[in-house]
């Protein structure tokens, strides 16, 4: 008999887990399937909560909100299972005792005001001495113990299978339905937490996955109570113990332990405390790291019921319940997800990661439209590349017409040409704003743009909205149907985002008879290059810049 649940939830680890509560509490059911591998990135997490990270110690973004989060969820998991594995601790960043106290202070307070560490003055740590400062509020999780106990509260439930599910042939997603045949159980939706295993689904998550060493060890004479960070982190444990972290390899992504790993730990143990060090047990795990170091949410664009939650790094533990409880609500009430977290933005950025660069699709583009004997022109010819090309593809029967106001770029055109026995070329000293003395209306086939500053020229000539604008318009009523215009705008240049602008609005101006697009550079940013590429037709509609 097949079972209906309304999510399945591919992997328990913290996101896992975390997903899955969240959605018990709001009444829905569940199937966690998890590999239950003991090396993991979440059950070999030392399950740290601090608000600081990095060597300049920065306030991480947002911690207030996940402590608070966090501290209520774990509280509410342990009264419900009547487990404990959630505290408060002390965190001390510690920086060297001869260094300068204002200098120590100033870094800690961090300047900007985001990081109000607790002043500390002097520490001994491990028979040596530092300035520290505390930072409030901080906690500890045991991981392992969360995982253990939310594992035996949904397996009570039935909603938990440990085994290792095959995401490609036995996970099948089909209109409103996810089915895993094998355990004989269909779902609304179903979630991948699945660490650093990226699924079909989900290829681009995690794209940064780095694998870490941690050591769980003894270390002579230690009485610190506090997590100690200075470069690793010392941790203490409730027998005595300590344990100390972390590494980061992103070149062997496998989670073995390395001797590598373990000689660098050891290395900067014995920089930070005095003590003999026993190795009591040597661990790694890889991190689902993503390139920005923000975690993944989002839903599939093909399949509407395939969701992802990953990519929660060295921070799971403090971020993860805010943001489960956030998917839950993208899931069931179309609630927004934040931007840096969106897999939609991930996707787009991975999709333009793999496109060529703008450059090249204007030349790919032109070249699908541009035909032997056609007249063309290179409205900035710059250093000839653009027009080197238009030239290949006109042929000895066609023209192209190149403008620029230096000097410089028409020599440097003129020597390109020649080193490529080019001779179908005429090349102008003026503006691109006077190609209407040069072609009649519907006599040119391409039009190609780049603007900004000469290559290796002097960036100080620019060209600029006044010489775009009717430019542009000029070379719209020159194209003949079914001829293209492209338009590279660069703007991260002084003047660069205004001319920017002013392409937009004179390209929206156009009418009907053109379709314009727009394509954004790898980068997408506000000062990075836009492509448009216009096309002339003979259907009549609205333009419309996408």
């Amino acid at each position: 008999m097949t079972k209906h649940v309304d999510a399945i939830i591919i992997g328990q680890g913290l996101a896992g887990s975390t997903l899955a509560w969240n959605l018990h509490w709001q009444g829905r059911s569940v199937l966690i399937a998890d590999a239950g591998d003991e090396n993991s990135a979440s059950r070999v997490s030392a399950g740290l909560m601090t608000p600081v990270t990095g060597r300049r110690m920065v306030r991480s973004q947002d911690f207030e909100l996940d402590w608070q989060t966090a501290r209520a969820f774990y509280q509410r998991v342990e009264a419900e299972v009547a487990g404990t594995f959630f505290r408060e601790t002390e965190t001390v960043r510690l920086r060297q005792a001869e260094e300068d106290t204002s200098s120590a202070r100033a870094t800690a307070e961090d300047q900007s005001g985001a990081d109000r560490g607790e002043w500390s003055g002097e520490l001994q740590v491990g028979g040596k001495t530092y300035y520290g400062s505390r930072r409030k509020p901080s906690g500890r999780l045991d991981v392992a113990g969360f995982l253990k106990a939310t594992a035996a509260f949904f397996d009570r439930r039935s909603e938990y299978f440990r085994g290792r599910v095959d995401m490609t042939t036995e996970v099948e997603l089909r209109g409103d339905r996810v089915s895993i045949n094998p355990l004989g159980t269909t779902a609304d939706n179903i979630v991948f937490c699945t660490g650093f295993e990226s699924t079909k689904w989900f290829p681009e998550v995690p794209n940064n996955p780095a694998r870490g060493d941690i050591l769980t060890i003894s270390i002579g004479g230690y009485r610190r109570t506090e997590v100690i960070h200075r470069g690793i982190w010392i941790a203490p444990e409730i027998d005595g113990r300590q344990t100390a972290g972390a590494t980061y390899d992103w070149k062997d992504p496998r989670p073995q332990p390395k001797a590598e790993g373990r000689a660098e730990l050891l290395s900067r143990l014995s920089e930070l405390v005095t003590g003999s060090i026993e190795v009591i047990r040597h661990r790694a795990a890889v991190r689902p790291t993503m390139k920005d170091y923000e975690p993944v949410l989002g839903r599939n664009s093909q399949h509407r019921n395939a969701w992802i939650f990953n990519g929660l790094g060295s921070k799971g533990a403090v971020r993860a319940p805010r943001l489960a409880a956030q998917l839950v609500e993208a899931m069931y009430n179309d609630s927004p997800i934040e931007a840096k977290s969106d897999y939609a933005r991930l996707k787009k950025k991975a999709e333009l990661a793999a496109q060529p660069p703008l450059t090249q699709i204007a030349q790919q583009l032109v070249a699908e439209v541009v035909k032997p004997g056609d007249t063309v022109i290179d409205a900035t010819v710059g250093n000839g590349f653009d027009t080197c090309h238009l030239s290949r593809l006109v042929g000895d029967a066609g023209l192209v017409i190149g403008f620029d106001i230096q000097e410089a770029a028409l020599a440097s055109t003129t020597q390109r040409l020649q080193a490529h026995g080019l001779q179908n070329v005429r090349l102008i000293l003026r503006g691109h704003e006077t190609l209407n003395s040069e072609v009649s209306p519907l006599s040119v086939a391409a039009v190609m743009f780049n603007l900004g500053y000469l290559p290796r020229g002097d960036k100080k000539v620019i060209t600029s909205p006044e010489t775009t604008v009717p430019a542009i318009q000029q070379a719209a009523e020159a194209l003949r149907a079914g001829g293209i215009m492209t338009i590279l705008a660069y703007r991260g240049h002084a003047g660069g985002p205004e001319e920017g602008t002013a392409v937009t609005k004179v390209l929206a101006r156009l009418g009907a008879g053109f379709n314009v697009r727009r394509i954004e550079s790898r980068s997408a940013g506000d000062s990075s290059p836009v492509l448009y590429v216009v096309r002339k037709v003979e259907l009549q509609h609205d333009v419309a810049v996408q």
